[in-house]
């Protein structure tokens, strides 16, 4: 399964602003792309994330757990990419082993 991880953030933006129109504001996307774009979003997972009606979007069980997971994702992503940013300095550095990363017994290949 091919998942962009824009559309993550999108349906995640989406849950938080309570509205298609707020969170394509937020995004800086036309309100029919995002909805096109959570639409992809559903149809790869086989699942309605949203129950749309005139007062408003709610999230399904689905869209819930998703939510959940999807957030635990982002926050790891800017974690990650904090981590990474933090390094750039370092980037033709070797790594100096220490006592306790090295395997206890030496590694054979069969």
């Amino acid at each position: 399964m091919d998942t962009k991880f824009s559309h993550l953030v999108y349906f995640v933006t989406i849950a938080e602003e309570g509205s298609f129109h707020a969170a394509a504001l937020r995004l800086h996307l036309s309100q029919p792309t995002l909805s096109r774009q959570i639409k992809e979003l559903e149809s790869r997972f086989g699942v309605q994330l949203f129950l749309r009606s005139k007062s408003g979007i709610s999230l399904t069980a689905a869209g819930e757990a998703l939510l959940l997971r999807a957030r635990r994702m982002i926050q790891t992503r800017e974690s990650l990419v904090g981590s990474m940013r933090g390094n750039e300095g370092t980037q033709n550095q070797q790594p100096q082993p220490d006592s306790q990363s090295r395997p206890s017994a030496p590694i054979t290949r069969g």
